[in-house]
């Protein structure tokens, strides 16, 4: 069975659950656990895992998280004018 950690995006507060499927959740929480009491990095806990996976542990956020939030949004205030 594989792993499962739930965290909250610091971004939008929404909690979410990314699931570990290299990882027994015993054998998770107890590198998690290392990692959390500053034995060991993160990358050293877990270095078969994604960036975006490193990311949602230590921020709980996602890709599409960060791509919502850097899109430059339309602005109203902004005139094209043609001649």
């Amino acid at each position: 069975m594989s792993a499962r950690f739930r965290n909250k995006s610091m971004l939008t507060e929404r909690v979410r659950t990314l699931e570990f499927k290299n990882y027994s959740q015993l054998d998770f929480d107890i590198k998690y656990h290392a990692f959390e009491n500053g034995e060991i990095t993160l990358e050293d806990a877990f270095p078969d895992i994604s960036v975006e996976a490193q990311e949602f542990i230590l921020y709980g956020t996602t890709r599409q998280e960060w791509e919502d939030l850097n899109k430059t949004p339309e602005r109203s205030d902004f005139i094209s004018v043609t001649t």
